[in-house]
């Protein structure tokens, strides 16, 4: 379920939930595109998805990891 996954992904990198609007961009991300890279790349039948793989990356690599107080 793409929709408990963009949750529990937002929980573990962000100690919170998703918002509305960032739970809806990210499940009609997670259900319509397979990045470039990842298109002809072999994924194991338990490992995680491409589409899963990039939402943990754009997580970490979002404004809240930039600074450190």
């Amino acid at each position: 379920n793409s929709v408990a996954q963009v949750d529990r992904a937002f929980v573990i990198a962000l100690s919170r939930p998703p918002t509305a609007d960032e739970r809806d961009v990210c499940v009609r991300t997670f259900q319509g595109t397979v990045p470039a890279a990842d298109r002809n790349s072999k994924t194991l039948s338990n490992g995680p998805s491409p589409q899963l793989i990039t939402l943990c990356r754009a997580l970490v690599n979002s404004a809240a990891f930039l600074f450190v107080d």
